[in-house]
């Protein structure tokens, strides 16, 4: 029996998993929103890379699922974004400097802490040194200081929302692909 048959809606989805034994229900409810955040993460990966956004591979290589530590009762949630910082993990390249007054920097190598600013973009702001210092930076190729610039913004540029927007149907077909499969072996 097609799993299509057996589920449809969200309401079929919430009774097919009320069928099972309390025990299995917990285990097929994260089993079920693991597949379909995995769909949207894949979509998400295949936009960015649409957009142009993999300069280095650590935007791509970091659009990652999480699952929620403490969702709401009877709730199994995951989260789809991009790890960043410290959530990067053991396996992350980490730099340690030591900065003009002695403390010590810690800066990870390929940090995509900049998706955010991708996904929402960032309004015009100006921009100063801080302490009287001066901004440093390059424009066509030559150095430029100075002690205030004007940022134009980031035009956003998103790859997770659109993902959602795109694959939340097949997310929830896959969801309940998975519930069916669990129904039809409890049923054997």
């Amino acid at each position: 029996m097609a799993a299509s048959n057996v589920i449809s809606g969200l309401q079929g989805f919430n009774s097919a998993i009320a069928t099972l034994k309390d025990d299995m229900q917990k285990k097929v409810a994260f089993s079920a929103a693991l597949i379909g955040a995995n769909v949207i993460k894949r979509e998400a990966k295949a936009i960015a890379l649409a957009k142009g956004l993999e300069q280095t591979g650590a935007l791509l290589n970091n659009i990652a699922v999480k699952r929620e530590a403490n969702p709401p009762p009877g709730v199994a949630q995951f989260n789809l974004g991009v790890r960043h910082g410290r959530e990067l993990g053991s396996k992350a390249k980490v730099v340690y400097s030591v900065r003009a007054d002695g403390s010590i920097k810690k800066t990870y190598v390929d940090d995509p802490f900049y998706w955010w600013y991708l996904e929402f973009g960032t309004k015009p702001h100006a921009e100063a040194g801080g302490r009287g210092r001066k901004l440093a930076f390059e424009a066509d190729g030559k150095p430029v200081f100075a002690m205030k610039v004007t940022n134009p913004g980031i035009q956003p540029m998103p790859f997770i929302g659109p993902a959602f927007e795109h694959k939340s149907d097949d997310a929830l077909a896959a969801m309940a692909n998975r519930v069916a499969q669990f129904i039809q072996k409890g049923a054997a």
